[in-house]
């Protein structure tokens, strides 16, 4: 063809992949095609405002960062690696990581895992964080509330959860050789107010009432499993330990699975210390009380009890009315040594005849019982005559 300036040349777009273009390669002449130029290119596809990653060697996919202009969100099941870092630091000001709700995996989904290097070459002395949250706010106006952070784990929906977790700290010193001399899962350094200030509440850990409208079948505060293994090299286990020991605990309602094997830093024996069992209130009485069992010893409850009783007249007789009658206030129970039923004797301080309603009997009663038996207590009881005597009695037991 003869000679003709580009501009001048009929359009042929949109291109063909057999069109023919002239190239130079290492100083030869060679045609090659649109097509095979294309071929070099990745294909892209995507959703709008979605960040572009390779999703292959020559494709384009979508990432899991979204950008519309106004928030950049991290949307995907991820992990995210920084590695390399030397000095300073890497500084968010506000991130926020959510699951996507349409990914699937299986396993351990992790909205921010931050994983130490596995092996640390360079020496390192002092502290290693995984997390600093560092804040001092400062206004004009009323902060109500900072909070370093906020862990808020809510297992929502129509799935099935076995269990779910707010904070989970799992702190675990795997070494063959060396000393690590405080190992902490979690260390909580309370408030301390500054010259002229106040801090009217100071919690190191505070758990408040659940709100509920389902059903809660238990709640626990704080829930410590007992038990540890190691034999020798580990003798101590503790769920609370309070050093100090002008530090006091206070506590509202306590329940206590194991046994209290100290106490003022004094060995103790059996239970530790007295454990209320079993307890008889009764108003109103105007007849004696026969043996009638007040505690049925468990199969590993075998050992000393101690019965107390009060009792008092709130009706005298006309006359000859006697609080405990006969034989007064007695209990009856399987010695564990012998497996002889016993009865206590007649003990005259449990017996008045004052018949008056100032008049009140006490006493204690101790009884070595046998497991899987019945401890039982009886409460004589004279009428008198004209208008009958009547009384209260309060009766409890425990375990020594």
């Amino acid at each position: 063809m003869s000679n003709t300036k580009i501009s001048a040349l009929t359009s042929g777009n949109p291109a063909q992949s057999s069109d023919q273009l002239p190239i130079n390669r290492g100083g030869s002449n060679f045609s090659i095609t649109a097509g095979s130029i294309a071929s070099l290119s990745p294909t892209a596809s995507g959703t709008l405002n979605t960040v572009a990653k390779f999703t292959g060697s020559s494709s384009l996919g979508n990432s899991g960062i979204t950008d519309d202009g106004t928030t950049v969100s991290l949307t995907e099941l991820f992990t995210q690696t920084l590695s390399d870092v030397t000095t300073g630091l890497i500084a968010l000001n506000t991130m926020t990581l959510t699951l996507n709700p349409s990914a699937t995996k299986t396993g351990t989904s992790a909205v921010l895992s931050i994983v130490q290097a596995s092996s640390v070459t360079q020496p390192i002395s002092g502290r290693m964080r995984g997390i600093i949250v560092a804040m001092s706010p400062s206004s004009s106006g009323t902060i109500t509330r900072t909070e370093g952070i906020n862990i808020g784990n809510f297992a929502t929906g129509t799935s099935a959860f076995g269990t779910v977790i707010g904070g989970y700290f799992d702190t675990e010193t795997l070494t063959t050789s060396g000393t690590t001399t405080t190992n902490e899962a979690l260390l909580v350094q309370s408030g301390a107010a500054g010259s002229g200030g106040t801090i009217t509440s100071d919690y190191g850990i505070r758990i408040p009432v659940p709100s509920k409208t389902g059903v809660l079948t238990h709640h626990y505060g704080i829930h410590f499993d007992s038990g540890h293994t190691g034999g020798a090299n580990n003798a101590d286990g503790w769920a609370i330990f309070i050093a100090g020991a002008a530090d006091q605990s206070q506590f509202g309602i306590v329940q206590q699975l194991g046994l209290t094997t100290k106490y003022n830093n004094i060995a103790t024996v059996s239970g530790g210390h007295p454990a209320e069992y079993a307890t008889v209130d009764l108003t109103a009485q105007s007849a004696a009380i026969a043996a009638n069992t007040i505690y049925a010893v468990p199969a590993a409850g075998a050992g000393m009890y101690r019965v107390s009783f009060v009792a008092s007249i709130t009706t005298a007789s006309t006359s000859a009315g006697v609080l405990g009658g006969t034989n007064g206030f007695q209990i009856k129970y399987t010695d564990q040594n012998d497996s002889v039923v016993k009865t206590s004797s007649v003990n005259a301080t449990t017996v008045s005849a004052a018949n008056t309603t100032a008049t009140t009997v006490s006493g204690t009663f101790i009884a070595n019982c046998k497991a899987s038996t019945n401890l039982q207590y009886s409460f004589d009881y004279t009428a008198g005559t004209g208008t009958a005597l009547v009384y209260n009695i309060h009766v409890k037991v425990e375990a020594l």
